[in-house]
Protein backbone atom coordinates (compact mmCIF):
# COMPACT_ATOMS: atom_id res chain seq x y z
CA UNK A 1 0.00 0.00 0.00
CA UNK A 2 1.32 3.46 -0.71
CA UNK A 3 1.86 6.35 2.09
CA UNK A 4 1.84 9.72 2.08
CA UNK A 5 4.95 12.26 2.02
CA UNK A 6 5.87 13.66 5.21
CA UNK A 7 4.67 16.96 4.38
CA UNK A 8 1.04 15.68 3.76
CA UNK A 9 1.07 13.40 6.56
CA UNK A 10 1.82 16.10 8.97
CA UNK A 11 -0.79 18.10 7.32
CA UNK A 12 -3.51 15.83 7.95
CA UNK A 13 -2.35 14.82 11.58
CA UNK A 14 -3.16 18.98 12.12
CA UNK A 15 -6.45 18.78 10.05
CA UNK A 16 -6.97 15.90 11.84
CA UNK A 17 -6.58 16.86 15.59
CA UNK A 18 -7.85 20.35 15.18
CA UNK A 19 -11.14 18.70 13.75
CA UNK A 20 -11.26 16.35 17.08
CA UNK A 21 -10.17 19.20 19.24
CA UNK A 22 -13.59 20.95 18.33
CA UNK A 23 -16.08 18.41 17.89
CA UNK A 24 -14.67 15.59 20.26
CA UNK A 25 -13.69 16.55 23.11
CA UNK A 26 -14.71 15.00 26.88
CA UNK A 27 -18.14 16.74 26.72
CA UNK A 28 -18.61 15.25 23.33
CA UNK A 29 -17.49 11.98 23.46
CA UNK A 30 -19.80 11.49 27.10
CA UNK A 31 -22.70 12.72 25.03
CA UNK A 32 -22.42 10.88 21.94
CA UNK A 33 -21.19 7.62 23.22
CA UNK A 34 -24.87 7.38 25.39
CA UNK A 35 -27.16 7.97 22.19
CA UNK A 36 -28.13 5.12 20.22
CA UNK A 37 -26.20 4.95 17.53
CA UNK A 38 -22.84 5.60 19.59
CA UNK A 39 -21.38 8.48 17.23
CA UNK A 40 -22.04 11.47 15.43
CA UNK A 41 -22.90 11.73 12.16
CA UNK A 42 -22.14 15.15 11.28
CA UNK A 43 -18.24 14.21 12.72
CA UNK A 44 -18.42 11.41 10.70
CA UNK A 45 -18.92 13.27 7.11
CA UNK A 46 -16.56 15.65 8.11
CA UNK A 47 -14.16 13.17 8.60
CA UNK A 48 -15.66 11.54 5.37
CA UNK A 49 -14.42 14.99 3.32
CA UNK A 50 -11.23 15.58 4.78
CA UNK A 51 -10.43 11.75 3.51
CA UNK A 52 -10.05 9.87 6.97
CA UNK A 53 -12.76 7.22 6.35
CA UNK A 54 -11.57 6.41 2.96
CA UNK A 55 -7.63 6.65 4.15
CA UNK A 56 -6.54 3.21 3.01
CA UNK A 57 -9.37 2.88 0.22
CA UNK A 58 -7.66 3.29 -3.64
CA UNK A 59 -8.01 6.75 -4.79
CA UNK A 60 -9.65 5.36 -7.95
CA UNK A 61 -12.40 4.49 -5.66
CA UNK A 62 -12.77 7.98 -4.25
CA UNK A 63 -10.17 7.06 -1.38
CA UNK A 64 -6.97 8.75 -0.33
CA UNK A 65 -4.85 5.60 -1.02
CA UNK A 66 -2.65 5.96 2.01
CA UNK A 67 -0.92 2.77 3.68
CA UNK A 68 -0.22 1.31 7.32
CA UNK A 69 1.99 4.56 8.38
CA UNK A 70 -1.05 6.96 7.56
CA UNK A 71 -3.57 4.12 9.21
CA UNK A 72 -1.27 4.03 12.79
CA UNK A 73 -1.39 7.95 12.87
CA UNK A 74 -5.14 8.25 12.48
CA UNK A 75 -5.53 5.43 15.32
CA UNK A 76 -3.10 7.41 17.72
CA UNK A 77 -5.24 10.57 17.12
CA UNK A 78 -8.59 8.86 17.31
CA UNK A 79 -7.50 6.91 20.57
CA UNK A 80 -6.07 9.86 22.16
CA UNK A 81 -9.58 11.54 21.02
CA UNK A 82 -11.77 8.40 22.44
CA UNK A 83 -13.36 9.17 19.17
CA UNK A 84 -16.88 7.37 18.68
CA UNK A 85 -17.50 6.61 15.35
CA UNK A 86 -17.36 3.44 13.06
CA UNK A 87 -14.07 4.16 11.14
CA UNK A 88 -12.38 0.77 12.35
CA UNK A 89 -15.16 -1.16 11.01
CA UNK A 90 -15.87 0.17 7.79
CA UNK A 91 -12.93 2.30 7.13
CA UNK A 92 -10.41 -0.46 7.62
CA UNK A 93 -11.71 -4.17 8.22
CA UNK A 94 -14.82 -3.65 5.78
CA UNK A 95 -12.62 -1.58 3.05
CA UNK A 96 -9.86 -3.83 3.32
CA UNK A 97 -11.43 -7.27 3.40
CA UNK A 98 -13.89 -5.90 0.20
CA UNK A 99 -10.20 -4.83 -1.81
CA UNK A 100 -8.52 -8.27 -0.63
CA UNK A 101 -11.35 -10.36 -1.74
CA UNK A 102 -9.74 -8.79 -5.52
CA UNK A 103 -13.68 -8.85 -6.73
CA UNK A 104 -13.55 -5.52 -8.93
CA UNK A 105 -17.07 -5.35 -9.44
CA UNK A 106 -18.27 -4.97 -5.73
CA UNK A 107 -14.97 -2.69 -5.27
CA UNK A 108 -16.59 -0.40 -7.96
CA UNK A 109 -20.03 -0.93 -5.79
CA UNK A 110 -19.17 -0.55 -2.57
CA UNK A 111 -15.84 1.43 -2.22
CA UNK A 112 -16.86 4.83 -3.35
CA UNK A 113 -19.60 4.91 -0.92
CA UNK A 114 -17.35 3.92 2.42
CA UNK A 115 -15.14 6.20 1.57
CA UNK A 116 -17.71 8.88 1.36
CA UNK A 117 -19.12 8.00 4.37
CA UNK A 118 -22.50 7.76 3.37
CA UNK A 119 -22.26 3.88 3.46
CA UNK A 120 -21.27 2.77 6.81
CA UNK A 121 -19.88 -0.85 6.03
CA UNK A 122 -19.23 -3.64 8.78
CA UNK A 123 -17.79 -7.20 8.51
CA UNK A 124 -19.26 -10.40 10.52
CA UNK A 125 -16.45 -12.86 10.89
CA UNK A 126 -16.84 -15.48 14.18
CA UNK A 127 -19.07 -17.00 16.62
CA UNK A 128 -19.93 -16.26 20.38
CA UNK A 129 -16.63 -17.52 21.61
CA UNK A 130 -15.18 -14.46 19.19
CA UNK A 131 -12.49 -16.61 18.60
CA UNK A 132 -10.46 -15.58 14.31
CA UNK A 133 -9.90 -18.97 13.35
CA UNK A 134 -11.94 -20.83 10.30
CA UNK A 135 -13.46 -23.24 12.73
CA UNK A 136 -15.34 -20.02 14.41
CA UNK A 137 -17.12 -19.46 11.64
CA UNK A 138 -20.69 -20.28 12.61
CA UNK A 139 -22.93 -19.19 9.30
CA UNK A 140 -23.35 -21.73 6.08
CA UNK A 141 -24.51 -20.93 2.98
CA UNK A 142 -26.60 -22.90 1.05
CA UNK A 143 -28.47 -23.17 -2.09
CA UNK A 144 -32.11 -21.68 -2.04
CA UNK A 145 -33.49 -22.68 -5.78
CA UNK A 146 -31.14 -19.97 -8.26
CA UNK A 147 -29.96 -18.05 -5.23
CA UNK A 148 -27.93 -19.02 -1.84
CA UNK A 149 -28.96 -18.17 1.39
CA UNK A 150 -27.71 -17.24 4.81
CA UNK A 151 -28.29 -19.43 7.93
CA UNK A 152 -26.49 -19.23 11.38
CA UNK A 153 -24.75 -16.78 13.77
CA UNK A 154 -21.90 -14.07 13.71
CA UNK A 155 -21.36 -12.31 16.67
CA UNK A 156 -19.13 -9.01 17.80
CA UNK A 157 -19.65 -7.37 15.00
CA UNK A 158 -18.44 -3.68 14.73
CA UNK A 159 -21.16 -0.96 14.48
CA UNK A 160 -23.67 -3.96 13.34
CA UNK A 161 -26.61 -2.35 13.99
CA UNK A 162 -25.46 0.98 12.23
CA UNK A 163 -24.56 -1.12 9.29
CA UNK A 164 -26.07 -0.11 6.01
CA UNK A 165 -23.72 -2.91 4.21
CA UNK A 166 -22.60 -6.37 6.19
CA UNK A 167 -19.69 -8.61 4.60
CA UNK A 168 -20.38 -11.89 5.99
CA UNK A 169 -17.80 -14.69 6.44
CA UNK A 170 -19.82 -18.08 5.65
CA UNK A 171 -18.93 -21.68 5.10
CA UNK A 172 -20.42 -22.89 1.86
CA UNK A 173 -20.50 -26.11 -0.09
CA UNK A 174 -17.48 -25.28 -1.90
CA UNK A 175 -15.33 -23.56 1.21
CA UNK A 176 -15.01 -20.22 2.99
CA UNK A 177 -16.67 -17.14 1.33
CA UNK A 178 -17.93 -13.94 1.87
CA UNK A 179 -21.72 -12.55 1.05
CA UNK A 180 -22.37 -9.14 0.96
CA UNK A 181 -25.49 -8.56 3.12
CA UNK A 182 -28.26 -5.85 3.41
CA UNK A 183 -29.09 -5.77 7.36
CA UNK A 184 -32.75 -4.55 6.46
CA UNK A 185 -33.27 -7.88 4.62
CA UNK A 186 -35.69 -10.05 5.42
CA UNK A 187 -34.30 -13.09 7.62
CA UNK A 188 -31.46 -10.81 8.92
CA UNK A 189 -31.84 -9.65 12.62
CA UNK A 190 -29.22 -7.19 14.31
CA UNK A 191 -28.88 -7.77 18.12
CA UNK A 192 -27.29 -5.10 19.97
CA UNK A 193 -24.92 -5.95 22.65
CA UNK A 194 -23.18 -4.74 25.90
CA UNK A 195 -20.08 -3.56 25.90
CA UNK A 196 -17.87 -2.42 28.72
CA UNK A 197 -16.48 0.49 27.01
CA UNK A 198 -19.52 2.51 25.56
CA UNK A 199 -17.62 4.40 23.25
CA UNK A 200 -18.27 0.94 21.34
CA UNK A 201 -20.74 -0.89 19.52
CA UNK A 202 -21.17 -4.41 18.66
CA UNK A 203 -24.06 -6.22 18.02
CA UNK A 204 -24.81 -9.37 17.23
CA UNK A 205 -25.98 -11.24 13.56
CA UNK A 206 -28.77 -14.07 12.89
CA UNK A 207 -29.08 -15.05 9.48
CA UNK A 208 -32.45 -17.34 9.19
CA UNK A 209 -32.31 -17.55 5.19
CA UNK A 210 -31.22 -14.74 4.31
CA UNK A 211 -30.98 -13.24 1.18
CA UNK A 212 -27.37 -12.40 -0.24
CA UNK A 213 -24.84 -12.17 -2.71
CA UNK A 214 -21.54 -13.85 -3.22
CA UNK A 215 -18.75 -11.74 -3.71
CA UNK A 216 -16.06 -13.03 -6.51
CA UNK A 217 -13.01 -13.78 -4.47
CA UNK A 218 -9.78 -13.82 -6.60
CA UNK A 219 -8.01 -15.88 -4.30
CA UNK A 220 -7.98 -17.61 -0.93
CA UNK A 221 -10.85 -16.35 1.08
CA UNK A 222 -9.13 -16.66 4.57
CA UNK A 223 -5.92 -15.61 3.41
CA UNK A 224 -8.05 -12.03 2.84
CA UNK A 225 -9.70 -12.33 5.81
CA UNK A 226 -6.46 -12.87 7.82
CA UNK A 227 -4.65 -10.05 6.30
CA UNK A 228 -8.19 -7.77 6.84
CA UNK A 229 -7.82 -8.66 10.43
CA UNK A 230 -3.93 -7.81 10.63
Amino acid sequence: MATLSDQERNALRGSLERLLADHAGEADVRRVMETPSGYDPDLWLRLAEMGIVGLIIDSAHGGSGAGPVELEMVMECAGAALLCSPFLASGVLAAHLLAGLGDQEAAARHLPGIAAGTTVATVALTDDQGLWTPESVAVRATRAGDIEVLDGVSSYVLHGQNADLVFVLANAADGPAVFEVDPRTAGVAITPLPTFDHTLRLARLTCDGAGCRRLDAQGSVWDAVRRALD
